[in-house]
Formats: structure tokens, C-alpha cells, sequence
């Protein structure tokens, strides 16, 4: 058994993707290598696009390891993605501009349709992160260190797949 200390990390990727390469995140994953040291090991696999131009899912949970540490962290990358199980407003505002979620972000002056449909789909992406990790939306105190312990046993599981060659569950 291995003694962890669950480092707490984020990273919302919010850039105009719609190609799904993940620029953001390499350059997060290269910075960390290079600069400081770090290593991310994540799987990206479910967040990719299918033959309907939908994303398998909306986010990712990787492990982060540290230079000269025995410890090891864990990153919870959550990705502005469409995979349709969205509500009716992102619904429908997809149907009306189909590069949605991945608009270009020189034009910073969204109209309410706009706003609400990105408003609304961050939202239920960080639902449907928690939801998975079995955690309830209004939490107590410590909750937290709950959601770390979970990403923990997620991670634990997704890495023993990974090295049977399966990908993680997400």
C-alpha cells in the first residue's frame, strides 16, 4: 500500500476545441514536464469525439507525480464538451450555432442565448463530474477531502485497467 497525500488540482479547459487535440492540456502537461519537473498521466480517450461529432464524456481524471516525492496528486480536467446528454437550452442552442461548444473566443461579447448555453453546460459538466464520483451537490464539512478520497478510488481503479491495456471507466 501507498502512502498518499492527495494533492488537490483543477483544470477547466474552456478553448475552442472543436477538433478535440487537447492543445490546452499539452501545453499544461509539457510546462509541467519541463519546467518543473512533474509528470501527468491522464487518459483522454472517453473525452474524444464519436462518428456523431459528440464527446464520449466531459472530463478526465489523471495522476500527477512529483519530482523526488513519493506522494502523488490526482487532476480532475474537465473539458467544455457536447455529448448530448445536455438539457434543452444547450440543446437547442447547439442546433442553432453547431461549432457550440468550441465558438471562437476572440468575440468575448456573448448574447444572453450565448451566455446561458455556456453558463449551463459548465454547470452540468462540474454535476456530471461529481455525480460520478458518487458525491451529493450540497456537501458538509470536509467534503473536500470526500471528493479527493474519491478521485483517489477512481484513479486506483482506471490505473489497474490501464495497465491490464483496457481503458479507464469513466
Amino acid at each position: 500500500s501507498v502512502g498518499v497525500r492527495p494533492q488537490r488540482s483543477g483544470e477547466g479547459d474552456c478553448e475552442a476545441d472543436g477538433s478535440v487535440h487537447f492543445g490546452g492540456m499539452a501545453t499544461l502537461m509539457r510546462t509541467a514536464r519541463l519546467d518543473l519537473g512533474i509528470q501527468i498521466e491522464i487518459n483522454l480517450e472517453p473525452l474524444y469525439l464519436d462518428t456523431q461529432g459528440h464527446n464520449g464524456d466531459h472530463f478526465a481524471i489523471g495522476r500527477i507525480t512529483y519530482p523526488g516525492d513519493s506522494d502523488y496528486g490526482y487532476l480532475l480536467y474537465l473539458k467544455s464538451s457536447y455529448t448530448g446528454d445536455e438539457d434543452d437550452v444547450i440543446r437547442e442552442y447547439r442546433m442553432r450555432c453547431p461549432d457550440f461548444p468550441h465558438q471562437s473566443t476572440a468575440d468575448q461579447f456573448f448574447d444572453e442565448g450565448q451566455f446561458e448555453a455556456y453558463r449551463s453546460l459548465g454547470q452540468h459538466i462540474a454535476e456530471q463530474a461529481v455525480a460520478a464520483l458518487n458525491l451529493k451537490t450540497h456537501g458538509t464539512e470536509g467534503r473536500f477531502d470526500d471528493f479527493v478520497s474519491a478521485l483517489a478510488a477512481r484513479w486506483a481503479a482506471a490505473d489497474k485497467t490501464t495497465r491490464t491495456g483496457a481503458p479507464p471507466a469513466t
